[in-house]
């Protein structure tokens, strides 16, 4: 009876036991979903008005952009100015949304943004060319022009952390960050200078300014796919200056022929002189490419090592292997000759 009392209890304490650990287990479970579950709908909840915010600030961008067009065609005050009550009203819109924004650089945005973005350039360049062409803004549509001014340029702030992320690095003798777009910002204000006419001192200024903005894009592209593109930007540089240099035997003004002068020969310091924006940049782009070279023939030089270290050992290995062989042979006829002995003994 005592052995049966013994066992029943030990059973019961081992029943107890694993009751107990089951509650433990199953609790520490509970609290773990309940955990997790609470942070990733704290998460879900702290990104979803950044999401649904991007997502409404691209459509209203694009509404009040596709409410523009007829702003450049029309010459009726009344027109335009029902116009600019519909976009001022959402305008105000606009300020709140974008002000709410703080988050856009950690959702997955991006893509949303940029096409309000690019929706903000089309309203302001609509606006600008209405600005420019009918001189009919007056004063509260000049101060929504810059309100959505305001905006854009916050909206592009906001992008900046983003675009950050996708600029191209290179690790070699010369580091450099560098945008791609860039290139083709700086190829943009060159067109937009050869397609300036140059009959006067203030066209050739205002290519001399457009050409010097488009060297400081220029700077910050370096990058050996652009080499290409380098070279016949340079080309480009020099026809502009020759034309610039022509012009001044069409200006009759010995002041103003002086000032352009002054802006050619700047320009075509930063363009062409020993720290040149060419001169500096071709050079640079020789090394990169030396570097690049390098690292080609270095890769080449491991892979051959590889190869031949690979060769050698299984030379190696074959070799030891053949060795291995002969020493058993060699063993096998040692085993032959203590038996043959051990026979002759015997038989002695």
């Amino acid at each position: 009876m005592s052995v049966l009392s013994s066992i029943k209890s030990k059973l019961i304490a081992v029943i107890s036991l694993i009751v107990s650990l089951t509650i433990v287990v199953g609790m520490v479970a509970i609290f773990s979903f309940h955990y997790f579950g609470t942070t990733m709908r704290t998460l879900i909840s702290e990104n979803l008005p950044s999401i649904n915010q991007a997502n409404e600030l691209a459509v209203m961008a694009h509404d009040i952009t596709a409410a523009t067009p007829s702003l450049v065609l029309s010459a009726n005050q009344k027109i335009l100015d029902s116009n600019f009550k519909r976009i001022s009203a959402r305008v105000e819109e606009l300020i709140k949304l974008s002000a709410t924004l703080h988050n856009v650089h950690k959702s997955h945005n991006r893509e949303k943004i940029s096409i309000a973005i690019q929706e903000f350039e089309k309203l302001l360049q609509t606006l600008y060319s209405t600005q420019k062409k009918m001189h009919l803004l007056n004063k509260e549509q000049n101060t929504v022009l810059k309100q959505i001014e305001n905006v854009y340029q916050d909206l592009m702030k906001r992008l900046q952390p983003i675009r950050d992320n996708t600029l191209i690095k290179l690790n070699l003798t010369l580091i450099e960050i560098i945008d791609i777009d860039d290139v083709d910002k700086a190829f943009d204000m060159q067109n937009q200078a050869l397609n300036i006419d140059i009959p006067n001192f203030r066209s050739s200024l205002e290519i001399c300014a457009i050409i010097e903005q488009a060297v400081s894009y220029l700077h910050q592209a370096v990058n050996t796919q652009n080499k290409l593109k380098l070279d016949e930007y340079a080309k480009n540089f020099a026809l502009v200056i020759d034309e610039l240099k022509f012009n001044l035997g069409n200006i009759t003004s010995q002041s103003a022929v002086n000032d352009l002068s002054k802006r050619i020969k700047k320009l075509e310091q930063i363009s062409f002189g020993e720290k040149g924006l060419f001169n500096i940049r071709n050079k640079q782009l020789n090394i990169i490419s030396q570097s690049e070279q390098l690292h080609t023939k270095e890769q080449l030089l491991a892979a051959n090592l590889t190869k031949y270290s690979s060769l050698l050992t299984s030379e190696i290995i074959k070799e030891s292997h053949q060795k291995m062989l002969e020493m058993d042979k060699v063993r096998k006829q040692g085993y032959i000759v203590v038996i043959i002995l051990s026979s002759f003994s015997a038989i002695v």
